[in-house]
């Protein structure tokens, strides 16, 4: 390989190898056999490999393109018949970590809060940008939700991305200094933000309520009685992860 790349190649390929061999031998515990270290350390490449630059223009995608046909109508039409009409300040040009780069090339919330914990792990600065970036005023609705996933983005997440940001700051605690990370951990939302959640009475977990919005604080108790999907007037406080935050940040101050 070396006489087709040049006499350097090899020189670099080994040397590449072993800083490699250094950097995770420091990520991962001694402890780990060699099978598990394969695994993570594949686990990893898989988690590195899947970013990728993400451009979606909601307003652009609606309007369709001015140099070529126009839009169809029924594409601008109101949700649910329409989708991501109530989105169209999203404005993405970013390097995201897809669930699959080549099977599934778009983002999604609730599984990027989820790889932003082993992220952490290997390039910290990059899991931190993908929690704040969801917070941006280019991607979070005006109301303070976030976008679930291409395909609608109204839909509801469960509170994943206030808990990623806690497990970083455990794993991390010098960015327990970072306010901007603990804004992260409430969403970016209000205090008196709720998600409104319902025991599906099966799973034994608390499942979104199937028609659930961010209700305001002062009119949760007339959303709860119209819902219709079994919920038994259990909450989820988004701003008690975020309470959390500020209370380790200070200690930690």
């Amino acid at each position: 390989v070396g006489e087709a790349f040049g006499p350097g190649f090899d020189e670099v390929l080994a040397t590449r190898r072993a800083e490699a061999d250094a950097f995770f031998g420091a990520v991962i515990p001694e402890h780990i056999d060699d099978e598990e270290r394969l695994v993570a350390r594949r686990a990893f490449a898989g988690l590195n490999w899947c970013k990728q630059l993400y451009r979606y223009n909601v307003r652009e995608w609606l309007e369709g393109d001015p140099a070529g046909p126009p839009a169809p109508n029924a594409r601008r039409a109101r949700e649910p018949a329409g989708r991501n009409t109530s989105w169209t300040h999203v404005a993405l040009a970013d390097v995201i970590s897809m669930p699959d780069e080549w099977e599934y090339p778009w983002f999604a919330t609730w599984d990027l809060a989820f790889h932003t914990v082993p992220l952490a792990h290997v390039d910290p600065a990059f899991a931190k940008f993908q929690l704040l970036l969801m917070c941006r005023e280019w991607a979070m609705h005006p109301n303070g939700q976030l976008p679930a996933y291409e395909w609608n983005f109204s839909d509801v997440n469960p509170p994943v991305h206030p808990w990623a940001a806690l497990v970083l700051v455990g794993a991390l605690p010098a960015l327990l200094s970072d306010a901007a990370l603990c804004r992260a951990a409430g969403c970016g939302l209000p205090s008196d933000v709720v998600i409104l959640l319902h025991d599906d009475g099966q799973s034994g977990r608390l499942l979104p309520a199937a028609d659930a919005i961010v209700p305001d604080r002062e009119h949760l108790d007339g959303f709860a009685d119209g819902m219709e999907n079994g919920l038994r007037g259990k909450t989820v406080q988004v701003s008690v992860a975020y309470d959390d935050m500020i209370e380790q940040r200070n200690l930690h101050a």
